[in-house]
């Protein structure tokens, strides 16, 4: 955004520069090249706006006066709603991809201890089938050396 810096008078009156160091004022550039914000004339330096043209006049951060179009300002506005639409945009977008990736992980982390499960469920079932044989085989045995007495 393109700024004009603007001259105040030698002697500002205390009370009116506490009414406008603080916000954005509205004024429209006169012929003479100068603005007028709450009945005090300030000039435009050097190169400004055209004369009629719609302008806010605000105190920068380093202490000065200056001045900028109206159609600047609210372009500016529009582009920095923009660039926090797209930046919101893309957070959410990330934020999405995220969720997506931990859905993803937890289904296969579920689908592996199905899985495990299941595979347990049947080294259960085999191992019970072998301390079956082995019990049946050990009461045989038993009965072998029961009858050998």
């Amino acid at each position: 955004m393109k700024t004009y810096p603007v001259t105040g008078p030698d002697m500002l009156e205390p009370m009116w520069f506490n009414r406008v160091r603080q916000g954005q004022h509205a004024a429209t550039v006169g012929a003479d090249r100068a603005v007028t914000v709450e009945g005090v004339s300030l000039r435009l330096r050097a190169e400004s706006p055209e004369p009629g043209t719609p302008v806010r006049v605000w105190l920068n951060h380093a202490g000065f006066f200056v001045c900028a179009t109206v159609a600047d300002i609210e372009q500016a506005a529009a582009e920095q709603r923009a660039a926090e639409a797209a930046r919101e945009q893309e957070r959410r977008a990330r934020l999405d991809r995220a969720r997506a990736e931990a859905e993803a992980r937890e289904r296969s982390e579920a689908e592996r201890k199905a899985r495990e499960e299941a595979g347990s469920e049947e080294n259960r079932r085999k191992e019970d089938g072998r301390k079956k044989e082995a019990g049946g085989e050990a009461q045989e045995s038993g009965e072998q050396v029961a009858s050998n007495y």
